[in-house]
């Protein structure tokens, strides 16, 4: 995917193909959910970072609840993103991680879109030329 911004290369059908299985995996390529123990350590990393308390068990709960629906990978790559981004002194909520990972997964899909784009108009003017 790389290859095709930075080589300035036109995306051929096997890159379309390619970029597809990537929207389409996005989330179960990048490895197994998140654990609890995992989600854990993040939390208390991000207390520490952001001088703040843990929550009690039913914050931590919630913070279970909905990050496990991800990706450790992902999750990993979300917290340094909010690391150098959160402005405020309190622990990031949930939400700010899913915001991150969410633009990453839009991003990745206008990527794709872009270059089926590119392709196709290519295409078009291979036929006709």
């Amino acid at each position: 995917m790389t290859a095709i911004l930075t080589a300035g290369s036109i995306p051929d059908q096997d890159d379309l193909d390619q970029l597809m299985v990537i929207h389409d995996n996005w989330h179960t390529r990048r490895g197994p959910l998140a654990s609890k123990k995992y989600i854990a350590q993040l939390i208390e990393r991000m207390a520490q970072l952001f001088q703040c308390n843990v929550p009690d068990h039913q914050g931590l709960e919630m913070y279970f609840a909905v990050l496990s629906d991800y990706p450790e990978a992902l999750l990993r790559q979300a917290a340094k993103t909010v690391a150098t981004t959160h402005k405020w002194p309190r622990l990031p909520f949930p939400a700010d991680f899913i915001a991150v990972i969410e633009d990453e997964a839009a991003r990745t899909h206008h990527l794709i879109q872009a270059a089926a784009l590119t392709h196709s108009i290519l295409t078009k003017r291979r036929k006709n030329s």
